[in-house]
């Protein structure tokens, strides 16, 4: 069983060590395997109350399904390999995962079959870390690589670690302006969660050292907005410069390129929410929304960071918010669970308030190295 609980905290993101945990994980496991699974169930599996009884097979059955395997078997054979053959194992993993890559086409709009891929790719890295730099060298010299892995399922939870160190592949690989502006705003992301000024002024300084107008797709230009809003922040300058770029470049996109994502505006919603502007970032969510295809249906990229928004300090208008999350439950997947599971987490305990938190929220913050959070408003 030890073997199932690791892999539960790390497909769920983080150790389960409380009641509050288990009711998240229930939540996560129905949203995946559409499969219900009792909270005292899992209290008892993770050893917070005393019990004399083993799951029963269909609750393992469920827990396999939420990590990803086929059965209990499955997961134990993989866990506790009996002979020499993992190496083996591992390169024709690795390998085969290189020929997706090499394959794949690139489209200019969200995949979920690139994120399900994605997802288990870096469950996979993970769980063999020492394949980790080698992947991320050879993966940036494909262009789905390029596409997929570095820009459109940016790893938050690893973007002051493997991810953040594996750019320098992508821009050596890639060899253009977009790919420079794109990773150097990154870092700068990256050193403004992490409170290093004297490295985000040399990545901004970069930027602009190549940055030519408004030439570039989308989600480049969105994180290049977005990192002047966060080192505009860090200087304790007015964004408003930084905010009428933006709405300048938006004029020429605005219901245009929708469909690549992460969508312009979620990267400005983001970038405002963090650096304590929330009215404003609500202006901007509503701004993608208005031109989503069905307004209808709103996608859980958007949902998240309004349901951040809504429980934040600041008070936000998200009137009839859960009844869309609730109906899009089963229609859209969070997105980019694996990716960004430990920084969305910590953002929503950064805006709450509540002092019980604390503890949750300096965990996480140790697990990122985001020591920005801690000081979120």
């Amino acid at each position: 069983m030890a073997a199932l609980k690791k892999e539960l905290e790390q497909t769920f993101g983080r150790r389960i060590t409380s009641y509050r945990d288990c009711v998240q994980l229930v939540e996560d496991i129905y949203q995946k395997t559409e499969s219900t699974v009792n909270v005292n169930t899992l209290r008892r599996f993770f050893g917070l109350v005393k019990t004399a009884y083993d799951p029963s097979p269909s609750t393992l059955s469920i827990f396999s399904k939420y990590c990803g395997f086929n059965s209990i078997d499955e997961l134990e054979n993989i866990s506790t390999p009996t002979n020499t053959e993992i190496s083996i194992n591992k390169e024709e993993i690795y390998h085969y995962l290189l020929s997706l890559f090499k394959k794949i086409p690139v489209a200019d709009t969200h995949n979920p079959l690139m994120e399900a891929i994605l997802q288990q790719t870096v469950m996979f890295l993970e769980r063999n870390p020492s394949l980790i730099d080698r992947f991320q060298r050879e993966v940036a010299t494909t262009p789905a690589g390029q596409y997929y892995y570095f820009e459109q399922f940016v790893n938050m939870d690893q973007l002051n670690n493997y991810y953040g160190n594996g750019l320098k592949y992508y821009v050596r690989a890639k060899n253009s302006v977009d790919a420079r502006i794109f990773a150097n705003s990154l870092s700068v992301f990256r050193y403004w969660l992490t409170d290093n000024l004297s490295s985000q002024e040399k990545y901004m300084n970069e930027i602009e050292g190549v940055y030519s107008g408004f030439d570039y797709s989308p989600h480049v230009m969105g994180r290049y907005f977005a990192s002047r809003l966060y080192y505009s922040n860090s200087k304790n300058e007015s964004p408003e410069k930084v905010l009428n770029d933006a709405l300048k470049y938006y004029g020429t996109i605005a219901g245009k390129k929708m469909t690549s994502y992460p969508h312009f505006e979620l990267l400005i919603c983001e970038a405002l929410t963090l650096t304590n502007q929330k009215a404003e970032a609500l202006e901007w969510l509503n701004r993608g929304k208005y031109f989503l295809p069905d307004k209808d249906l709103i996608p859980d990229s958007y949902s998240i960071w309004e349901n951040i928004l809504k429980h934040s300090p600041a008070s936000v208008n998200t009137k009839n918010f859960l009844l869309t999350h609730k109906k899009n439950q089963k229609k859209n997947r969070p997105v980019g669970n694996v990716f960004n599971k430990h920084y969305l987490h910590a953002i929503r305990l950064a805006l709450n308030t509540e002092k019980k938190k604390n503890d949750e929220l300096t965990t996480l913050v140790k697990l990122t190295g985001f020591s920005k959070l801690l000081f979120l408003k």
